[in-house]
This record gives structure tokens, C-alpha cells and sequence, in this order.
């Protein structure tokens, strides 16, 4: 459920109506308003958006409004929830480190989104031996040149599993871009 002030940006008096959704996904909202009769330049009325899922997809959609000075759409974005998992440092630079010394460094995994996930680092082979005299054996080379989107897709393929038994009824609150919170 989302609350959105419609603004008169024109600089004369305007009035504005709702037009029906889109066939596909109009049994999924349900808005609400008042006739706000004519608005005078810079204020606004208020628009209130519900959505009740129906199918456990992501919904992009449009709200149609016919105004006097002509037609304006407001768009309607309503997301799964998911896990959005990054690496935040994408290269571990080591510095310069001498035989028989160990250096350790933080690497940091991020997950912006709404389902909660578990990242898992393995172990990979002990560094086999040094070659092009830069001091990195050719195991730990092609451990660094990994990209950390890869890491991140597969924490995503993990988390896919989690998603795929979630219910219908947990899917996401609609964001309506340009909008503010829900009141």
C-alpha cells in the first residue's frame, strides 16, 4: 500500500482522474482517491495504491491519469523479494608477503535484498609455486582473477532455491517510483 501526491506542476488551475488499469492487472490493485476538484498551480492531491499479489512474479505496470492539460502515467514497479548478493572488495591485494609469513584480509559479502541468505567460502588449493616472478603461485593467481560477480550469482543461485518455496502471499509491497512512503 503506497501513497502518492499527484502535484499540479502546470501554472493554472487543473483537475485530473484516474483511468483504469491495464486488463492483465487490474484485479491485483486497488486505488483510491477523492475527486480533488480543480487544484491550483504547485499543490496536490493524494492517490492511494494497494496491491495484493496474485502471482509470484515481478509486476510492472502503469497508472493511467487524464488530466486536463493531457494524458501522464505514473509507473508501478511491485518486486519479488530476493537476495541481491555482492562482494564489496572485488580484488584482495596481498602486498608483498614473504615466504613462511601469512597476511589475512577481509572480504566483505553484501546482500541487499529482502530474503536472507548464507554466502560459503571454500578453501581453495595450497599455492603450488611461483612463476613470471611476481610471488603469487598459480593457484592463488586464478583464485585473485575470479570475478566477484561470479560469487555473487552463485549466492544467488542458492538463495534461488530459498525463493522458489516461497508463498504467493509473501510477495513484495509495490514501489511506486516518484512516490512517498505509505501512510
Amino acid at each position: 500500500r503506497r501513497t502518492i501526491p499527484l502535484t499540479n506542476v502546470s501554472r493554472a488551475f487543473n483537475t485530473f482522474r484516474v483511468l483504469p488499469l491495464a486488463d492483465a492487472v487490474t484485479d491485483w490493485f486497488k486505488v483510491e482517491y477523492a475527486l480533488p476538484g480543480y487544484l491550483s498551480a504547485g499543490t496536490s492531491a493524494k492517490v492511494t495504491v494497494t496491491f495484493t499479489p496474485q502471482v509470484n512474479e515481478d509486476v510492472f505496470a502503469e497508472l493511467p491519469v487524464l488530466a486536463e492539460t493531457g494524458p501522464e502515467s505514473v509507473p508501478i514497479r511491485c518486486l519479488r523479494r530476493r537476495v541481491q548478493a555482492s562482494v564489496l572488495d572485488a580484488q584482495l591485494d596481498f602486498g608483498s608477503v614473504a615466504l613462511g609469513e601469512a597476511k589475512t584480509l577481509v572480504v566483505r559479502f553484501v546482500n541487499d535484498g529482502a530474503l536472507p541468505t548464507r554466502a560459503v567460502v571454500e578453501a581453495g588449493e595450497e599455492v603450488a609455486g611461483e612463476s613470471e616472478g611476481d610471488g603469487l603461485g598459480d593457484t592463488m593467481r586464478a583464485a585473485l582473477a575470479e570475478d566477484a560477480a561470479a560469487a555473487a550469482a552463485e549466492a544467488a543461485e542458492v538463495a534461488a532455491a530459498e525463493e522458489a518455496a516461497m508463498d504467493v502471499g509473501d510477495a513484495a509491497e509495490p514501489q511506486l517510483d516518484g512516490g512517498e512512503e505509505a501512510e
